[in-house]
């Protein structure tokens, strides 16, 4: 196993969860990955938040979510999960802490992956 899925692991990525859905194809997994540091989704999530534009918000976090997913990224799907129901709720004033959490999640994975990106095929 690579050095950056071992990375992923102990930052309680589900490596081995997606591994198994690729049939075992760590350079696919790899791939993917990389792809997902050019995602812009968080980025378009938190400028919709600075302008107030809470369905646009609604709608990247929701993306965020499922990619978060695919890819084994567990707290951050958990996370997104919680802002998703902050914004399908109302609960704005909930929103400032999980999208710090988010933030230091997101920014987690994106330091790790962008570190070994050279390594990534």
């Amino acid at each position: 196993m690579q050095l950056i899925s071992r990375k992923l692991m102990e930052m309680g990525v589900d490596v081995n969860g997606v591994l198994n859905r690729l049939g075992g194809n760590e350079s696919l997994y790899l791939n993917i990955c990389n792809k997902f540091i050019k995602d812009p989704n968080y980025q378009i999530f938190k400028d919709a938040l600075s302008v107030y534009d809470y369905q646009s918000a609604e709608l990247r976090i929701h993306t965020l979510k499922g990619v978060a997913a695919n890819l084994g990224f567990v707290r951050l799907e958990l996370i997104s999960g919680s802002l998703l129901q902050d914004l399908r709720e109302k609960q704005i004033s909930s929103l400032r802490q999980d999208v710090s959490c988010l933030s230091e999640e997101y920014h987690r994975i994106i330091n790790i992956l962008s570190e070994n990106q050279h390594t990534i095929v």
